[in-house]
């Protein structure tokens, strides 16, 4: 196995692609040739690594239908063209592009599920068209064990699951140096429950006055929160500035960081976070991803899905207690060695070859 082909919607604000990202990197700097699509344009915020050959495919097409034909038709003729031993697509619903782009093609292919299989996609026919195709894969790689349980026995057989990496150089939070900021990073979509988070923030703000909200992301949901934000009249205490390519430096300079997602898979941000050594709240999402790597607590807080009261709690306990805060900071930092790209790209690669030398569908 030489030529490793991923596959993607874009490389702009988003977990999979960060992990797409870190994972090209460290395959190149094993020798692999490695190669992305993006099936959905040329939006790249994370490669810049001449090594890593881009292929982004555009497309003019207004109507669904032949937008769709045309995205499997130009994937289609970019695998036979290069050749990949292996191709590695990420999401559920790029995973169904893929999978129907290879059809009768030989090369070996991997599909990662990168969220919660019961919930995602939202459309429960688009569901069942994965759930169907799947069957065409090679391999699976999953998140938590509570993802790979939701497939037919013949799908879990095939799988495996692998975290995600983090980047190894990321910044430390610094106990006492940090601003009056209460932090998170996601894409401004119904799954993420930013609404609830404001509303915790209102709970908090009454005893924390001198606190600030930042949401860092893109998505549809943007004017929704600003016009939440707007009628609370919050606009100088809560702040969307949209995609950093700085976050890091913003969740290390933060007193506090949430996630408040209704689910998840493993969200990149919080584990990045962790790392950092950031106080970390997050709900207790479906499909336990959180709950693999934060300990109640011990290096973090996970609160009941969809309770405001519960979070506005927990975001108060630690603002108010710095002994608390620095415990949770030291605990967390720990989850660097487990999550080091190096040795999440080398069970990548393992997995990878397992397949390649399997023998086919």
């Amino acid at each position: 196995m030489k030529k490793i082909m991923f596959v993607i919607g874009v490389l702009s604000n988003g977990g999979a692609e960060r992990v797409i990202s870190t994972l090209s990197k460290e395959m190149s700097n094993q020798g692999y040739e490695v190669s992305i699509v993006t099936i959905f344009g040329d939006n790249n915020n994370y490669i810049d690594d001449k090594r890593i050959k881009l292929y982004p495919i555009k497309q003019s097409y207004s109507n669904k239908v032949l937008r769709a034909l045309s995205i499997m038709r130009m994937t289609r003729q970019l695998i036979k063209k290069k050749n990949p031993d292996i191709i590695v697509s990420f999401d559920a619903t790029i995973n169904i592009y893929t999978i129907l782009s290879c059809m009768g093609i030989k090369n070996k292919l991997v599909v990662s599920e990168r969220n919660d299989p019961y919930q995602n996609p939202t459309n429960k026919h688009i569901r069942k068209v994965r759930d169907i195709l799947y069957r065409f894969c090679d391999g699976f790689v999953f998140q938590t064990e509570d993802a790979k349980k939701y497939f037919m026995s013949n799908v879990q057989e095939k799988g495996t699951i692998i975290p995600n990496p983090i980047m190894p150089d990321l910044p430390y939070w610094e106990e006492g140096n940090y601003d009056k900021t209460i932090i998170t990073a996601s894409r401004l979509t119904e799954q993420k429950n930013l609404p609830m988070l404001i509303d915790a923030y209102v709970n908090v703000s009454k005893r924390f006055p001198d606190y600030k909200l930042k949401i860092f992301g893109v998505g549809e949901l943007r004017e929704k929160l600003m016009d939440r934000v707007r009628e609370l009249n919050l606009q100088d205490r809560v702040f969307l500035p949209g995609f950093s390519k700085n976050i890091h430096n913003e969740i290390k300079k933060s007193h506090l960081f949430v996630i408040s997602s209704n689910y998840e898979g493993i969200s990149n941000s919080m584990l990045e976070a962790l790392a950092i050594g950031t106080p970390v709240i997050s709900t207790d999402s479906p499909i336990g991803g959180a709950k693999m790597f934060i300990k109640n607590e011990e290096n973090g807080i996970l609160t009941r899905v969809g309770d405001t009261n519960q979070l506005s709690e927990a975001i108060s306990q630690i603002l108010s207690n710095h002994r608390f805060a620095i415990k949770l900071s030291t605990e967390a930092r720990k989850i660097r060695e487990e999550l080091h790209p190096t040795t999440i790209s080398n069970r990548w690669i393992e997995y990878l070859r397992e397949i390649y030398n399997s023998e086919s569908k």
